[in-house]
């Protein structure tokens, strides 16, 4: 038993207007759902922790699903759950395992893509998360270097974490939801590509069989000199050349 898994599809309701009834259609890996000249390809998928930060109040501070980013087969996933209205602001480094295993070597991770034991590892930091410098950042990192760590755990699902000493918050994880990533593909010069390809196809093919001849003619003091050719060497040259000799003789 490789724990691999054999396949992966999404089921989706489709509709071409929102006047029609919806059609239940499977998207594959290789199998995309067409949508008359575009297509929608199955890229990727993973699971988005659902988590509720509160303050030491008990003060929902943030609620909801979180983006994790996939780093094997098995889904064990990284990201970051930043909750900027807490003060001083709050962010947790954290792993996700849809189903947790450990060992001496790799540590954490997950030994099978789907929900039979998750778990997420949570790393809390406290202090700038840096939100409100205009610099664009990864919805899956946080700068760490100018925050303090004030805590350190692992959740499963229904389980909360008090952070810091004294205490500053408490976070739950609530369970996950799956994700896909969607490639929509449209190619409009698909049609002219294809086209010039046959036209070129075609110029080759008769360059092939269309007799190519290369003629040089020279006069010199009253004398005609006439020379040729076959740049692909089919048979007959001799011949036309007598027969263009006759012809301007004439």
């Amino acid at each position: 038993e490789t724990r691999q898994p054999l396949d992966y599809k999404l089921t989706a309701l489709v509709s071409d207007s929102t006047k029609e009834q919806p059609v239940r259609k499977i998207v594959r890996v290789n199998q995309p759902l067409t949508f008359g000249d575009s297509r929608v390809y199955l890229q990727a998928n993973g699971f988005s922790p659902l988590v509720t930060v509160r303050d030491k109040d008990g003060n929902v501070k943030f609620e909801g699903p979180v983006p994790f980013l996939p780093q094997d087969a098995n889904l064990s996933s990284i990201g970051a759950i930043k909750v900027p209205d807490m003060n001083p602001q709050i962010g947790f480094v954290a792993s996700f395992f849809p189903t947790a295993a450990r060992d001496e070597v790799r540590g954490g991770f997950s030994s099978y893509p789907d929900l039979l034991d998750p778990r997420l590892l949570v790393s809390v930091w406290q202090g700038d998360l840096k939100m409100d410098s205009g610099v664009p950042q990864s919805v899956y990192r946080i700068d760490t270097s100018e925050m303090e760590r004030i805590g350190l755990w692992g959740l499963s699902i229904g389980e909360s974490y008090t952070f810091g000493s004294p205490e500053v918050g408490t976070i739950t994880l609530n369970g996950a939801v799956p994700w896909v990533n969607l490639q929509v593909v449209k190619d409009p010069g698909k049609p002219w590509a294809l086209a010039g390809s046959i036209v070129a196809i075609a110029a080759l093919m008769a360059s092939l069989f269309i007799r190519q001849r290369r003629i040089y003619v020279r006069s010199s003091n009253g004398k005609l000199e006439v020379a040729g050719l076959a740049l692909n060497r089919l048979p007959g040259l001799e011949d036309e050349i007598k027969k263009l000799v006759t012809e301007v003789s004439k």
